[in-house]
């Protein structure tokens, strides 16, 4: 499963989002992953997706591996992506 979302956060990827990415990803028994500008990165590592320094437009494709919560977890992971907000969801 995998599907492609524009970045819509201003500052891109910043820590307080890729923390959410990486919280949501690790509560699926699923590899997870972001393919941005042909790199892929592990969804489940925030070292990982920080490297990726991703920025505001950025076009990023999350892919899990098939599984019963694959489309799940691709879309709650798409939704923090295309999240305008300076942060993640709150909480």
């Amino acid at each position: 499963m995998k599907k492609q979302f524009t970045i819509q956060n201003p500052f891109g990827l910043q820590p307080s989002p890729v923390r959410h990415i990486t919280h949501m990803a690790k509560a699926y028994p699923l590899r997870v992953s972001l393919e941005i500008e042909g790199k892929r990165y592990d969804a489940k590592s925030l070292v990982q997706l920080l490297s990726a320094e991703a920025k505001f437009g950025d076009i990023v494709t999350v892919s899990a591996e098939e599984g019963a919560a694959a489309a799940e977890v691709v879309d709650a992971i798409g939704s923090l992506l295309t999240k305008v907000g300076p942060s993640g969801p709150a909480g």
